[in-house]
């Protein structure tokens, strides 16, 4: 699973061995049924497809293929038996820019929204101030990152909050009106009540990048103006991401991560 997942996404801060297996071994505790590997006739794994039921959100968390056994159609195969669309179901995929995988998702017969990541390191005093917020541990925000993610997305983060604290991660809030969580200088996810509590817990969230750290803070989608404009504002430089696709429009204060939701 590691080899697998490094050679189809290649690696990074957040794709080191033991972070790969940790959110494997996570993941696997509430594997949807759908969910697929893929294998040569010798055992060798060469593709998994992760699906994972959170409360009405069916989220495709995980998807790879080993490099040298892309564009054989094994991502399609392992797809076969992906949820289809049915009342009160929400189903979620944040795609990578490989036109492969934008093709074979569309295929689902979701919709796609585009998105633009924002990057770079941050300039010396770049943040303005965020008054009113707070930094702390997934654990201490654990209810108000269960009742904001209820209201966005229909399901509280529950378990996941273990893996936020396993994996270092800090989380910064604004009152209880939003939570940003932060890991280093990669923006997790973001969920909040309105656009000025968004603001400023990203804001926050983005002055408490270690100096020198690259700031990654991915698949900003259409209405997310609030997100859109402190990354701008931050000197963030912006560039093409890959889609999300779901059944319906998410929530423009709700900034998923591709294996939470």
């Amino acid at each position: 699973m590691i080899r697998v997942t490094l050679e189809a996404f290649g690696p990074g801060d957040d794709r080191t061995p033991d972070r790969i297996r940790a959110r494997a071994e996570h993941f696997m505790r509430d594997a949807h049924p759908s969910s697929a590997v893929a294998e040569t006739p010798s055992g060798q794994l060469v593709g998994l497809a992760v699906t994972r039921q959170l409360g009405p959100i069916v989220l495709l968390a995980w998807a790879a293929v080993a490099e040298a056994e892309q564009g054989r159609g094994i991502l399609r195969s392992m797809l076969t038996d992906f949820p289809g669309a049915e009342p009160g179901v929400q189903r979620l995929v944040l795609s990578s820019t490989d036109p492969k995988a934008v093709r074979r998702y569309t295929a689902l017969g979701l919709s796609l929204h585009p998105t633009v990541s924002a990057g770079g390191i941050l300039r010396p005093r770049a943040v303005g101030v965020a008054p009113g917020t707070e930094e702390c541990s997934p654990h201490d925000a654990a209810p108000i990152l269960d009742a904001l993610g209820l209201e966005a997305r229909g399901a509280v983060y529950g378990a996941d909050v273990d893996l936020m604290a396993a994996q270092g991660d800090r989380v910064h809030l604004c009152g209880r009106d939003a939570a940003v969580v932060r890991n280093g200088g990669v923006i997790r996810l973001a969920v909040a009540r309105d656009e000025e509590a968004g603001r400023l817990a990203l804001r926050a969230a983005l002055g408490a990048v270690p100096p020198g750290a690259t700031v990654h803070l991915n698949q900003l989608r259409s209405g997310m103006d609030w997100a859109i404009a402190e990354a701008h504002d931050a000197g963030l430089a912006f560039s093409p991401e890959g889609p999300v696709f779901s059944d319906e429009p998410l929530s423009p204060l709700h900034l998923p991560q591709g294996s939470i939701g």
